[in-house]
């Protein structure tokens, strides 16, 4: 089961799920489906999404709860509720394949340690500016030199038109 489980790729069963979801949004259907698989392809493709896959895994695991409530209160087709009972099965490898590869379950706002920001181009790195640029430091010292001569003299008064005749 494990070697099964390895050799998932979380892509391609997302992918399936957002195409089936999105054959379904036209029928009375679960309309979360839709949304969070196209998240889901999103945090699959971007490998610096941060903690988006494990955000993607919680949502997961509470949409396939929603999935079972949404069944027992709406009639579907049987052919709609086929397609949607088919999501829902595959809503288990999916968990698996994306949870191996973004790491444990995190709910936004939901704590579980640290957060350490850090900007791209070791502008955050060591404690000190860094790569930062001095701001304001000596902005009366560093003042525009002065226009050469031959700018500062006065150009000629614009030409006035003449006056229009009386009547």
């Amino acid at each position: 089961m494990t070697d099964y489980v390895q050799n998932l790729d979380a892509l391609s069963l997302i992918t399936a799920e957002a195409g089936l979801s999105l054959f379904t949004s036209g029928f009375t259907a679960p309309s979360y489906n839709f949304p969070l698989f196209l998240f889901g392809i999103y945090t699959q493709e971007r490998s610096e999404s941060g903690n988006s896959p494990k955000v993607f895994s919680g949502l997961l695991i509470l949409s396939a709860i929603l999935d079972f409530i949404w069944f027992f209160r709406h009639e579907q087709s049987w052919f709609i509720k086929a397609v949607s009972i088919l999501i829902l099965v595959l809503k288990v490898p999916t968990f698996f394949a994306s949870h191996r590869a973004g790491g444990a379950i995190s709910f936004p706002g939901g704590g579980g340690g640290e957060t350490v920001w850090s900007m791209p181009g070791g502008f955050s790195s060591g404690g000190t500016r860094g790569g930062y640029q001095a701001f304001g430091d000596d902005l009366e010292a560093a003042q525009p030199p002065a226009p050469p001569a031959h700018n500062r003299e006065a150009a000629p008064p614009p030409a006035q038109s003449p006056a229009p005749p009386a009547a």
